[in-house]
């Protein structure tokens, strides 16, 4: 019924949408009418207002279609999100990933508009990418729809969540203290809280204030971008994701908070934290708050180590001399705990999002449509990959690549945070970004590029990386279960992320048995077994 009446709801839509002429499949500008498209949108700390972005500025000469920009902040895109799509007043576009349950449920309630006939009409490049990777079964809903685009993009540094980043200058003064090499890094716990223990007592900025250096911290707020040290250490005890859901190739679930060895990692956090080591901020701050004290002149340095899934999310890039910048970070690998556990939770390279949709208060779909088919282009696709327009913000340049061809792509331009150039792939992502296009940047920016730094981390890590059993897109037809799904979701992850954070603090004893006997039985009691068996229906149910 809910269904009906949201195929009724789109189609007594239909007599209010205003055609406009628009130019064949894969030719550009798109139409030489009047339009303006109203596209809601993710801006990051690292970038200017959509409006004022080089590429929203070549691209609306380029497309011949007008952008009113509706841009929320990335720390309250969720927050935002729902109330966009609760409200009277839907953009055209949503430029914003949504996973395919929510996806569906956004199906029923009439919101997203139905691409096929679009993509039969007016498909060019989004066509062909569904060709290349093979996905259209993969981005058909069950009712044989396809709602959204798909981004697929090969992001290396992204593919292991939980790192942690030490100060490169910090880390060789430590070592020098133990008469090792600059560069060693601990290979246990052990070792890692002693390094803490000497960035806690020493001088380490030459300030001439031993007190004012924070060993470690991150921030909470992030979770699923890996700024949360909790989950790199809980991995020298037992595997965990950020989701604290495990399944193995028999597709049974299960949840790593249920275990005694991860009672045994929140220990080791109390300790860290008691001890001066771990910082409170870490429970409090967002991420702009955080690389506000990452981001500043080498000698006023005061964090040590810091926990981000890339170079990007521990400090703001920097060309300017002397400011702390993305290679005087450098990634620990995994450190064994005390039965030898040493792992770190990994998913693919090429990272698929069902991603950027029209919705169906849009009165020109077929300018909607042409308007994101671009972004599936190499062409469009560059301006992400190699951070901007060819000639005008990069070149092709005789010097080696990243991936070892004699030609790379070297930048024209200096970068700085914000930046005006380049749409990021936080907020505008159904690029087709390859392997060739990632290793294709000059070697020499190994250090001052988020992804290239970013690599090398993401090769010291796999060693200890245990891939995910979950499918990055998985359909349920379904539509109670994928309600239910995303509320037990996010009740049992906020539920065990605060209760994480009491017992690390201390308001929470970790060391009580009864109160650890206490937490499982809290879980328990909202339904835990419940909750597992449907995680399992939702992706692999018959």
């Amino acid at each position: 019924m809910k269904k009906l009446l949201a195929i009724l709801i789109v189609l007594c839509m239909l007599p209010a949408i205003a055609l406009a002429g628009v130019s064949q499949p894969g030719v550009y500008p798109i139409t030489d009418e009047d339009v303006t498209l109203n596209v809601w949108v993710v801006r990051t700390p690292q970038t200017d207002e959509p409006d004022k972005m080089a590429q929203s500025i070549w691209y609306e000469e380029f497309s011949g279609v007008k952008v009113n920009w509706i841009s929320v902040p990335l720390d309250e895109m969720d927050t935002m999100f729902n109330l966009a799509v609760a409200g009277d007043n839907l953009p055209d576009i949503f430029l914003y990933a949504v996973d395919s349950g929510e996806l569906m449920n956004l199906a029923e309630d009439g919101i997203v508009l139905p691409l096929d006939d679009l993509i039969k009409e007016h498909g060019y490049y989004y066509p062909k990418m569904l060709d290349e990777l093979d996905m259209w079964d993969a981005v058909t809903a069950p009712d044989g729809h396809i709602y959204s685009f798909l981004s697929s993009v090969y992001l290396v540094q992204n593919s292991m969540f939980n790192k942690v980043w030490v100060l490169r200058d910090w880390l060789a003064a430590y070592n020098a203290s133990i008469n090792l090499p600059a560069d060693t890094m601990p290979q246990t716990l052990d070792e890692f809280e002693k390094m803490l223990l000497y960035f806690r007592d020493n001088d380490m900025n030459g300030n001439g204030d031993p007190s004012d250096e924070i060993p470690l911290m991150g921030n909470n707020q992030l979770v699923s971008e890996g700024t949360d040290p909790m989950f790199y250490f809980i991995n020298s005890f037992l595997y965990c994701p950020n989701n604290f859901l495990v399944a193995d190739k028999d597709h049974n679930v299960s949840m790593a908070v249920t275990q005694d060895a991860f009672r045994e990692s929140l220990k080791f956090m109390n300790k860290l934290y008691t001890q001066g080591l771990l910082s409170e901020e870490t429970f409090v701050q967002n991420l702009t708050q955080m690389r506000q004290i990452t981001s500043v002149y080498k000698e006023s340095a005061v964090a040590g180590v810091v926990a981000g899934m890339n170079p990007m999310r521990v400090v703001n890039v920097s060309s300017e001399e002397g400011k702390v910048s993305y290679g005087d970070y450098v990634a620990v690998p995994p450190v064994a705990g005390p039965e030898g556990v040493r792992l770190t939770a990994r998913r693919a390279e090429s990272q698929l999002n069902l991603r950027c949709f029209i919705t169906t208060s849009c009165k020109n779909p077929d300018v909607a449509y042409k308007w994101l088919d671009y972004w599936c282009s190499k062409e469009g696709s560059l301006w992400s990959s190699f951070l901007g327009q060819e000639n005008v913000h990069w070149a092709w340049a005789d010097e080696p690549s990243f991936g070892g061809d004699a030609k790379s792509v070297k930048s024209l331009v200096d970068w700085t945070s914000p930046q005006s150039v380049y749409w990021t792939i936080t907020w505008f992502a159904d690029y087709y970004i390859t392997q060739d296009m990632f290793y294709a940047k000059a070697a020499s920016r190994t250090y001052s590029d988020n992804e290239l730094a970013g690599s090398l981390a993401e090769q010291t890590y796999m060693p200890y990386a245990v891939m995910t059993e979950f499918p990055q897109i998985s359909w349920c037809a379904d539509s109670d279960l994928v309600t239910e799904k995303a509320e037990l979701d996010v009740q049992f992850r906020d539920f065990i992320l605060n209760n994480c954070t009491k017992f690390i603090l201390g308001t929470r004893d970790i060391q009580s048995d009864a109160e650890w006997t206490a937490f499982q039985n809290e879980l328990n009691n909202m339904g835990l077994a419940h909750y597992l068996e449907v995680v399992r229906n939702y992706y692999w149910a018959e």
